[in-house]
């Protein structure tokens, strides 16, 4: 046996559980209190530092986040069972205004119930023991009508046109039409359905027919041509192809387009804007959500931020775009996104609403959280947007929705960044992002 004498390096490697023929020289099995510096090498490990006492009392069973806002402003939050205080290092006890109450933050084990992230002003807060839920509030409520259009799309000698309402049929030949035009045809069929048909409302713009019972029921529909139903279309609550829609329709109206009849995964929904309000006349088709579906959070059941503001003092509330006056200064909330496009295949719903919320966390310019076995991401830039914006194309900034893959069940419960990935932990397995 012959001693080997060489020299290390470094002490700046750390600890490393590898084998030893693995192992680098400057490698260390234990290394107790010590801090591996670049710039100043292996040195003692800094020791606790007395800064002020937030009270005479001891502070037991709570949830403490640091608010470290910058260099010159930094903030102690402490989370009791249904109560938030905030001080300054200092020991200053800072106001805490609280709107909406504290009842989010009832919970006897606020030390392992209450989590919290940081964001510039705003600290998110998440007791893990409430369920999430969808409000009851329908979108599109006054649009949520049955209603149909009868648009006449071209004009042409020797047709006829044909319009059948509840089985009331109204019918024009155009051989008599002067001047021959689709104003003169919608003029017709709208004439005939006045006078065939009680118990309804009948207007027209232009080539557009609008039908509707005055008291909202539905009503049957068919419409045809002697030109292969080719010059004119009827569009009740459906449409096949988006350049199928005038440009002439009731206001607020709300019209599916199907798209490929051999899937719902391209369906989506169009609302009508006039250009001036009017219930019928010229204007836009955009992109929104079906009809008399939920489409945002019931805001008591989701997150609520401590919110830092303007004078220095704190805002503890529900995210729902509450407005307050401070120092004669008007201020909006944020509130959490609501569905806008789609429905509930398109745009379903976030996995984390029906179960608990585990734990919250940011990741690469999104707001993150863990339920069930799901890591749900954030809209980027845009933390409180867990929506898409378009359901017509897939957007890299789109919210992210995904669980966990294992043979074994996996409860999310911690996230961990680490440069460019996120490392989740369940109680057996961990996963990267």
């Amino acid at each position: 046996m012959s001693v080997i004498s060489r020299s290390i390096p470094t002490l700046l490697r750390g600890i490393s559980q590898s084998s030893d023929a693995l192992k680098q020289a400057d490698h260390a099995d234990i290394q107790d209190n010590a801090d591996s510096n670049p710039v100043l090498g292996l040195t003692k490990r800094s020791g606790s530092q007395f800064l002020a006492s937030v009270g005479s009392s001891t502070l037991g069973n709570v949830h403490i986040q640091t608010i470290n806002r910058d260099a010159s402003e930094q903030y102690v939050a402490i989370f009791s069972n249904g109560n938030v205080k905030v001080y300054e290092l200092d020991g200053t006890e800072k106001t805490v205004t609280k709107p909406d109450g504290t009842a989010y933050l009832n919970t006897s084990d606020p030390r392992s119930v209450i989590k919290t992230v940081t964001i510039a002003d705003f600290t998110f807060v998440v007791n893990t023991s409430i369920t999430t839920a969808m409000d009851s509030a329908l979108s599109n409520s006054a649009s949520n009508i049955t209603q149909a259009i009868v648009f006449i799309t071209q004009a042409t000698a020797k047709t006829t046109y044909s319009v059948t309402v509840d089985g009331v049929t109204v019918t024009d030949n155009t051989d008599g039409n002067d001047p021959l035009s689709t104003d003169t045809v919608a003029s017709d069929l709208a004439a005939g359905l006045n006078s065939g048909l009680t118990g309804f409302t009948i207007a027209r713009n232009g080539p557009v027919i609008h039908i509707k019972k005055t008291d909202g029921s539905d009503f049957s529909i068919d419409g045809t041509d002697t030109q292969g139903n080719t010059k004119m279309t009827v569009i009740k609550n459906s449409v096949q192809q988006f350049t199928d829609l005038p440009n002439v329709s009731p206001n607020g109206y709300v019209v599916e387009i199907t798209g490929d009849e051999g899937t719902n995964f391209d369906n989506y929904y169009v609302k009508f804007t006039t250009n001036n309000g009017n219930a019928l006349e010229e204007g836009q088709w955009q992109e929104t959500v079906e009809a008399g579906i939920t489409f945002k959070f019931d805001y008591a059941t989701m997150p609520h931020v401590l919110i830092r503001q303007a004078d220095g003092n704190f805002r503890f509330a529900r995210v729902d775009g509450d407005t307050y006056t401070l120092s004669g200064t008007t201020y909006t909330l944020p509130k959490w996104g609501e569905r806008v496009v789609g429905d509930l295949v398109s745009s379903p719903n976030p996995s984390f609403i029906g179960n608990k919320i585990n734990n919250v966390f940011f990741f690469r310019n999104r707001l993150g959280f863990l339920a069930a076995d799901n890591v749900i991401l954030s809209t980027v830039s845009e933390f409180f947007n867990f929506f898409s914006e378009t359901v017509i194309s897939v957007l890299d900034t789109e919210p992210i929705d995904v669980a966990a893959s294992h043979t074994k069940v996996a409860i999310l419960k911690h996230a961990v960044t680490m440069g460019e990935k996120l490392i989740l932990f369940s109680e057996q397995t961990q996963f990267v992002l």
